[in-house]
């Protein structure tokens, strides 16, 4: 993974914050407060995972050539604002990430380019968070993000270096059946889907 913190560098943090929580939140909630308390930095965020993206990714740049940037930090944006409004309403997320895969793959953006999308903003993420990111919330943005790929249209998934998790492991956010995947490969991203 290029960049990204690990999670042995945060436990020191945690365990220097002194205590923990009663009860542990859950991953909406984690992902909810840590939003909100980057949000006064959104526009940097988006501008600094661009800058990221396109420096380990150099591939992806024509993908984004039908849009100008402040277009395209706008949409980002917004797509995160809805993400983490709709944490806990899997319907309205599957909906509007099939709509997005599919306007996606008209660009020819593949299954694989998620997960490089996905390192690029959990490394920001991370490092604007700074003391925040814990090890706790670096796993339920992952979770999450890992959830989003689950959702995409099939051929997108189909294409992608992910292989299927244990059989069984549905969540409440996929149909019946459904399992839960991990990501492989250098830009893939660790995680089982938390939705």
């Amino acid at each position: 993974m290029t960049g990204r913190p690990t999670p042995t560098r945060y436990h020191a943090r945690e365990a220097s914050a002194g205590h923990r929580h009663a009860a542990k939140k859950d991953d909406a909630e984690l992902i909810e407060e840590s939003f909100a308390a980057l949000a006064s930095q959104a526009e940097s965020i988006v501008a600094e995972f661009y800058a990221h993206l396109f420096e380990h990714y150099p591939e992806l740049a024509p993908l984004f050539g039908n849009s100008s940037p402040t277009e395209q930090h706008r949409k980002l944006l917004a797509a995160l604002k809805l993400l983490v409004r709709n944490l806990r309403k899997p319907d309205v997320l599957r909906d509007y990430l099939q709509g997005l895969g599919a306007r996606h793959q008209v660009y020819g953006v593949a299954g694989e380019d998620y997960d490089k999308v996905a390192d690029s903003l959990l490394t920001v993420l991370g490092e604007r968070a700074g003391m925040l990111w814990t090890t706790d919330l670096e796993q339920a943005w992952t979770g999450t993000l890992v959830c989003c790929l689950d959702h995409l249209p099939p051929v997108l998934r189909d294409s992608s270096r992910r292989t299927q998790g244990p059989a069984g492991e549905a969540c409440s956010g996929h149909s019946t059946g459904e399992t839960h995947a991990t990501e492989t490969g250098r830009a893939g991203i660790a995680g089982k889907c938390r939705c």
